[in-house]
């Protein structure tokens, strides 16, 4: 089977992309023909085989490899030749039977790309528009877990028009909810411009940076003392779901920074080569509990594929569901050996489950015969 494998983007989880594209890729070559798909930081579409090679990328150029049209209509990589002039002529070099995102964040994870897939009609893995992009959505995912009694950190939202209106204000009126709090981007992942603040300068700093990355930042109340733990979900709509290992991420202090994820193992492992503890340092009762929440959230944002649910368990031993990432580092692999799937096995899951979903958006009737058109202005006079 041709997989095409879309990785990159404009956002700033590009590098982490990479990294998740090289990995799957890596596996998937053994049993499939991989086409690599590659997106510019500034946008442009690029593939061919030099984009399997991480050295391509690190000199801070655009890899040389042809560029390629965004249209993948029919399964079609057709060439792009700058004129913006949309011709099926042009000479084709590939073709892709289904689409891995392996993208992170804006662009790739938020419910765009999905729509552009959907557009072209290509079977793709993972989570559709509308769940990519209400879990992508921190303040959107918080909505749906209140509407399905999932337990969950309250929240508050601060829009970037209302901060630079009356910065004083906002930052007074986020202090007095009660400190420490935590400030992120609504809409970001890896956590990127993630802040703890323990006072009103530190809640303006963390603001200011946060509002630079989204339009909208989200306030989460620190729980104190609490650890994370993480879980990963696999299936469908509707279907049965099984839930991985669980991990506690190691940090350095009171935040899991992006270089806790990335940067503490090696420059090639991603979200593998990170530090933490499988299975997590939790009872049982509390291993259980998250395996039924992990469940309970992806089918309430109706997830598909792989997603990883992460939590929040305080001292007296609460599960809280934080978040849920639809295109987790490294599709969470990492999680799915301790519990008996490897690699090359999840993502062949991943690929079945996507040509599955495929069909069952293809037998869903799309349009509608009326005679709405015809009778319209029946009678009516109508101009030479």
């Amino acid at each position: 089977m041709n997989v095409g494998v879309i990785f990159g983007g404009a956002s700033v989880e590009h590098d982490v992309s990479v990294i998740t594209a090289l990995q799957a890729m890596e596996a998937l070559s053994t049993r499939h023909t991989v086409v690599p798909i590659y997106v510019t930081r500034s946008g442009r579409w690029l593939s061919g085989d030099t984009l399997r090679d991480l050295r391509s990328y690190q000199s801070g150029d655009d890899p040389d490899a042809p560029e390629i049209s965004r249209d993948l209509s029919g399964g079609a990589l057709r060439e792009r030749d700058g004129s913006g002039v949309f011709s099926r002529r042009r000479r084709e070099l590939g073709r892709v039977d289904v689409v891995l995102p392996a993208t992170h964040g804006t662009y790739g994870e938020d419910g765009s790309l999905q729509g552009l897939l959907e557009l072209c009609g290509i079977a793709y893995a993972g989570s559709s528009v509308a769940a990519s992009a209400a879990a992508m959505n921190k303040a959107l995912t918080k909505a749906v877990f209140h509407r399905h009694d999932i337990p969950t950190p309250g929240s508050t939202e601060v829009l970037r028009e209302e901060w630079e209106h009356d910065r004083d204000a906002v930052a007074t009126r986020i202090a007095n909810l009660g400190l420490p709090v935590y400030v992120k981007p609504v809409s970001l992942g890896s956590s990127i411009g993630v802040s703890r603040c323990a006072d009103v300068d530190e809640v303006r700093e963390a603001l200011e940076l946060a509002l630079e990355l989204d339009r909208v930042a989200l306030v989460e109340p620190s729980v104190e003392g609490a650890i994370e733990v993480n879980c990963a979900v696999l299936g469908s709509p509707g279907g049965e779901l099984r839930t991985s290992a669980t991990e506690q991420p190691v940090t350095q202090d009171d935040l899991l920074s992006f270089d806790d994820k990335y940067l503490r193992g090696g420059k090639d492992e991603g979200m593998k080569g990170a530090e933490r503890i499988i299975p997590a340092p939790i009872a049982d009762e509390q291993t259980e509990r998250v395996h039924t929440l992990a469940k309970q959230a992806f089918a309430a944002l109706g997830c598909a594929g792989v997603a990883r649910v992460d939590f929040l368990v305080d001292a007296q031993g609460t599960v809280l569901v934080n978040e849920v990432n639809t295109i987790p580092g490294s599709f969470s692999f990492y999680l799915w050996e301790p519990a008996g799937l490897r690699f090359p096995e999840l993502l062949d899951q991943l690929l079945d489950i996507a040509l599955s979903e495929h069909e069952k958006a293809r037998s869903t009737t799309r349009t509608f015969a009326s005679a709405l058109l015809a009778t319209h202005g029946r009678g009516a006079k109508t101009k030479a």
